[in-house]
């Protein structure tokens, strides 16, 4: 494969991300199993059972799940962690759930090196084509992540029915690009002494299907704020 390489005045947010990614000595998940409800939560369906008297068994809809939550492939040297940061107000709780979603759907096409179906329900113009853009840079240099990625303290902002915003922090770490044929690390030039705490900010808007998709990102890096609430 031909290694792509970027053009400086192209790069967007998401091209930003995968420098910190490179840079970075690590980066914590978004265990959205276990801080977002659904998130990444799976398990073997249970068994069946017949009915007794010919009448359909009764089923709990509120263990029935939701048919349209999306499920993310992430391979057993790579975990995202997202605090759940809920507030208790329906509409911010679920602009949060998907983001949530987002951000394990853009860290899912990273360790698959494509965008994958999630990050197409979850992203949108004009920030998804960065990132596509990046997905397919990390294909043509062989490249994957591993290690642990954290997201905490999420804050939303501006939230109406045309759009949102969200600010949180980044903990990465723990995060680092490797090399899928041999396993080794991809060098690192970060430097500071809160090179791995990030302050992000992200614009979300309403899709058609009426869950939340982000269209604008951005972060300063070395964040002293973000280093104190870790």
């Amino acid at each position: 494969m031909t290694a792509r390489r970027r053009n400086p005045a192209a790069l967007g947010a998401a091209a930003l991300t995968a420098a910190l990614l490179l840079t970075a000595c690590g980066s914590d998940g978004d265990d959205a199993a276990d801080d977002v409800p659904g998130m990444g939560q799976g398990g073997d369906a249970a068994p069946s059972q017949e009915p007794e008297n010919g009448e359909e068994p009764e089923t709990d809809e509120e263990d029935a799940g939701d048919p349209g939550e999306p499920t993310f492939d992430f391979p057993d040297n790579f975990e995202i962690v997202i605090d759940d940061d809920t507030t208790g107000d329906p509409e911010k709780d679920e602009l949060l759930r998907d983001h949530g979603y987002a951000l394990m759907a853009m860290m899912e096409s990273y360790v698959q090196q494509k965008g994958t179906e999630n990050f197409s329900r979850y992203w949108t113009a004009p920030v998804d084509s960065d990132y596509l853009y990046d997905f397919d840079w990390y294909a043509d240099e062989g490249w994957t992540l591993a290690g642990v990625h954290r997201v905490y303290d999420r804050v939303v902002s501006d939230i109406s029915e045309a759009g949102a915003s969200i600010a949180f922090c980044e903990d990465v770490a723990e995060v680092r690009t490797e090399d899928v044929e041999t396993g080794e690390r991809v060098p690192d030039e970060a430097e500071g002494e809160y090179h791995h705490f990030l302050e992000h900010r992200m614009r979300l808007e309403r899709a058609e299907g009426d869950n939340w998709q982000v269209s604008v990102s951005s972060w300063d890096r070395g964040s002293e704020k973000c280093a104190d609430s870790a």
